[in-house]
């Protein structure tokens, strides 16, 4: 009985999921091991999270909700069952990963790159560490390479059929994305989403579509800006704005600084009077700390703080404007590193405990990055530092240049190189620090766009190859 057409298909996802499971299993074997890491500046405390989540919810104006929603609703699975939130948690994410794995390998087949490129791409991503370091730990990282991926395949789909369920399935994706991490503001999706509406005829069957989706991306930015002033979905854009930029920070932040300082006491303390009435009685806008030792950033004085250093910020960039450009400079040496380290810190993923560990990551980042094991501070830079501008060349002149022979692939392509090029657009002039590990979303995008731009086979014909 002959073989269905999608049955090579199945196949070859069955091959690299695989391949993530066999990855997964070397993560154990290395000692990895799912966490949850409730000193995250990013969580909320765990206690208003387990008895008081929609209160805590709708009071968050430091993140986006979807991270702390799912941490909710797993403390409140312990409550009920007694399962331990790493354990839910952990089937969560080794779902993810392999909804990331699949969805890859889709996409890879759907823009018709070569089989042996496709390979390429697939082994790059599923043999690096920092892959199975944040599929066990809960984070966004790995949430937002699901959506991104997903949203890739639903673009192409939709560039190719014209089906406005695939651009419905687009927008769930990139408001699913934007509700995960402030990363990727609303002035990115609502572009990308406008921009998705206008690249197809007829335009009227989706534009109801991209009405509904702008509200939803809009909804939450507004119920900061009634309920805190703050229109956006982080209130640390300020706090952002100011790394590298403003030398000393005002005393009452020692407040919201992780460890031990000797005005921290007073100066929490002076938090704790500051509180308005109206929001005394809710512990994730009052409490200083949510644990021992370790701030709460969505502290309701965190807004006029970090507003004030925002004004600081912009005040020293308008007289000294070269100031943002020597940034960028210095966040780019420091951002091109692998993904899997510690982003406060030049040695390996603080993880990275046993010997194997270490090897592993290592090798995987001298091979693919080409880092030599200098600090790219004092030494260096890793090659890749070198290899990514003609990347990045290279995929925007190939969609350029085959955006008539080839729509819906240039299209695609096109989409993931917006997301490439924001992301490191805030790597360097608003974060770099953390830019090895902010990079990590968007560095197989990167892969699969350089992999087209390689690929000669455009065709609608040669795109389910069945070669895995």
């Amino acid at each position: 009985m002959p073989s269905s057409p999608s049955s090579p298909t199945r196949r070859g996802a069955a091959l690299w999921l695989a391949l993530y499971a066999a990855g997964t299993g070397l993560a154990f074997l290395a000692g990895y091991r799912m966490q949850v890491s409730y000193e995250l500046f990013q969580l909320l405390a765990r206690e208003p999270l387990t008895a008081r989540l929609g209160e805590s919810l709708f009071n968050l104006h430091a993140q986006p909700p979807l991270l702390n929603l799912l941490l909710g609703l797993a403390l409140k699975l312990e409550r009920a069952t007694g399962c331990p939130p790493e354990r839910s948690l952990l089937a969560l994410q080794l779902a993810l990963g392999a909804v990331a794995t699949v969805a890859l390998y889709v996409l890879l087949m759907r823009l018709g790159v070569s089989p042996w490129l496709r390979r390429a791409v697939l082994v790059l991503v599923l043999l690096d560490p920092a892959l199975y370091s944040f599929v066990l730990d809960f984070f966004y990282p790995l949430h937002e390479l699901v959506l991104l991926i997903l949203a890739g395949v639903a673009v192409e789909r939709f560039l190719a059929t014209r089906r406005p369920g695939c651009y419905a399935a687009a927008c769930a994706c990139l408001v699913a994305l934007t509700y995960t991490r402030a990363l990727f503001h609303v002035v990115w999706t609502l572009a990308v989403l406008l921009a998705l509406a206008l690249a197809v005829r007829p335009r009227r069957p989706v534009l109801g579509i991209l009405a509904v989706s702008a509200l939803l991306v809009l909804a939450w930015p507004v119920k900061n800006l009634v309920r805190f002033g703050v229109f956006g979905f982080s209130s640390w854009q300020g706090y952002n704005l100011s790394q590298g930029l403003v030398d000393r920070y005002p005393p009452i932040w020692d407040a919201f600084v992780f460890g031990s300082l000797p005005g921290q006491e007073r100066a929490r303390e002076l938090l704790a009077r500051g509180v308005p009435e109206r929001f005394r009685a809710i512990p994730v806008l009052a409490e200083p700390t949510k644990a021992p030792g370790v701030p709460n950033w969505n502290h309701v004085a965190i807004i006029p703080l970090s507003r004030r250093l925002e004004e600081l910020v912009l005040a020293r960039l308008r007289e000294h404007p070269g100031l943002l450009i020597a940034k960028a400079k210095e966040n780019y040496r420091q951002a091109i590193i692998d993904p899997a380290r510690n982003p406060w810190a030049a040695p390996l993923d603080w993880r990275a405990r046993t010997r194997l560990a270490w090897i592993w990551l290592r090798v995987y980042e001298s091979t693919v990055f080409l880092y030599s094991g200098d600090d790219p501070q004092q030494g260096r830079l890793p090659g890749f530092a070198w290899v990514l501008p003609p990347a990045l060349l290279l995929a925007v002149v190939q969609t350029l240049r085959r955006r008539k022979a080839d729509p819906a692939g240039a299209g695609t392509v096109g989409f993931l190189l917006a997301a490439v090029l924001w992301v490191l657009a805030m790597v360097l002039l608003v974060d770099g620090r953390e830019g090895n590990r902010i990079r990590f979303s968007t560095q197989p995008l990167l892969y699969v766009a350089v992999a087209w731009s390689f690929s000669r086979t455009a065709a609608n014909s040669s795109k389910m190859s069945p070669a895995p």
